[in-house]
């Protein structure tokens, strides 16, 4: 199952965290913008209540008319193609009204107690506001005007706010993928060495140097797992090969004695039961060989000798003996390594197939340069390996269902010892389904490079 990416987790919480700010900001900012939009033309429209109200007392007082001609004149006088004038009677009926803004419906009754109210009159985007003021107990003024919340730059301001708020989202998002990247960098850094890390004979660590304090603990804590790791390995390897050295001194004198005891009494029981000792002897033998390879495989330094792996697969395949393999190999392609390590993997590869695949089944062999990489395949026409093993057979120790069937001698160390060789070279060895019907075996090994060449 594919894990979530926490990379994509902390982009979306940000982008969650970006897009929530900025709609609260952008509302709260066009909220406060509108209430000072709004007060100002508030404070315009009673101001100029007032002035009417004015007007209207010195013009009735100078000319002697009614309250409602007095309005209409004043009206007239001072009329703004923006606003709209009115002059209500102690009931709220318009007296007088002046202007081509639309008029402001009637109260049903009584006198209106004058302040500030909005209408819409062609959508809620647009509409009027009107404020009044009490001339008298008798006369009132009403100034009608647009409401400033519904011009058409004030809808295209905060539209452009509305558009505005996925862009800067978009641009919160890019921000922090980059910071976000930039801020993952070292713990990519941190699973690059992981994943790159190879047993060494020094101190292993991972070598990043972690630039914040949380993930240079983190790396501190790896390199003291990986120490400790280290110094288990390094003991495992030493038994092993002390244990190796010790067992192999008195294996070769049994083999010794053995071979001798058989030599004296040639013909009689005797010798044949010392003799079929030495084959369980042998196989003693190389699995201490392969124990004790195995041991040094991870640590001993790989010698920089040319090495031509096609010579060494036709001599293998020579010195085997019948059944003889099928090569296909060219007549030189150089990798640079251990000759005596590359023999020992190529050996185990052929003595695989031929051990496991039976006596009369088809084996072959080929070498070739691909991409920069000698590639050695050996296939069979034996019964081949199960998928869920063909990770698994190069494991130490481990003997599939087929070994155990064919009953041939062996620990399940062949292939391991293969492996150990072939990452020493910095190449890969995988098992894989042959054309024939069996195995193939497919090894790769890095070839000689010009400046290796030239050293």
């Amino acid at each position: 199952m594919k894990r979530p990416s926490l990379l994509r987790r902390l982009l979306i919480a940000q982008s969650a965290v970006i897009a929530l700010s900025c709609g609260v900001l952008l509302v709260a900012g066009m909220l406060a913008a509108a209430s000072l939009l709004r007060g100002s033309q508030d404070q315009d429209l009673q101001e100029e209540a007032a002035q009417l109200c004015h007007g209207i007392a010195a013009e009735q007082t100078e000319h002697s008319v009614s309250p409602a001609q007095a309005a209409l004149d004043f009206f007239e006088e001072n009329a703004s193609a923006r606003t709209r004038f009115e002059a209500l009677d102690a009931h709220g009926a318009v007296i007088a009204s002046w202007g081509k803004a639309p008029g402001w419906p009637v109260p049903a009754e009584g006198f209106p107690s004058y302040g500030c109210a909005s209408r819409a009159t062609d959508g809620w985007l647009q509409g009027r506001r009107a404020c009044g003021a009490a001339c008298s107990d008798t006369l009132a003024v009403r100034v009608v005007a647009a409401d400033v919340l519904g011009e058409r730059g004030v809808r295209r301001a905060a539209a452009g706010l509305l558009l505005a708020l996925p862009f800067a989202v978009g641009c919160g998002w890019i921000l922090a993928y980059a910071l976000l990247a930039r801020a993952f960098g070292p713990l990519r850094a941190l699973e690059t060495a992981a994943s790159r890390l190879r047993p060494t004979r020094g101190v292993m660590t991972l070598g990043v140097n972690a630039p914040t304090a949380e993930l240079h603990a983190l790396e501190s804590s790896f390199n003291g797992l990986l120490g400790r790791l280290g110094e288990a390995l390094a003991s495992e390897r030493r038994f092993t090969r002390e244990a190796s050295h010790e067992l192999r001194t008195p294996l070769t004198a049994l083999r010794g004695q053995v071979e001798r005891l058989a030599a004296r009494l040639p013909g009689t029981p005797a010798a044949s039961e010392a003799a079929g000792l030495l084959e369980p002897l042998a196989s003693l033998d190389r699995l201490i060989e392969a124990l004790l390879l195995l041991a040094r495989s991870d640590v001993a330094a790989v010698p920089h000798t040319r090495v031509n792996l096609c010579d060494v697969v036709r001599e293998i395949a020579g010195a085997a003996g019948a059944p003889y393999p099928e090569i296909t190999a060219p007549d030189e392609i150089l990798v640079t390594g251990s000759e005596e390590l590359l023999e020992r993997a190529s050996a185990n590869l052929l003595e695989n197939a031929r051990r496991y695949a039976g006596p009369t089944a088809r084996v072959r062999v080929e070498v070739s340069r691909r991409d920069g990489e000698c590639v050695m395949t050996v296939e069979d026409s034996g019964p081949g390996i199960p998928e869920p093993l063909r990770e698994r057979v190069f494991e130490p120790f481990f003997r599939g269902p087929g070994a155990a069937a064919s009953h041939e001698p062996g620990a399940g160390l062949g292939l391991a010892v293969v492996r150990a060789i072939v990452n020493r070279h910095g190449g890969s060895i995988a098992a894989g389904e042959s054309p024939l019907g069996g195995t193939r075996m497919t090894m790769r090994i890095p070839v000689e490079t010009a400046a290796a060449a030239r050293a």
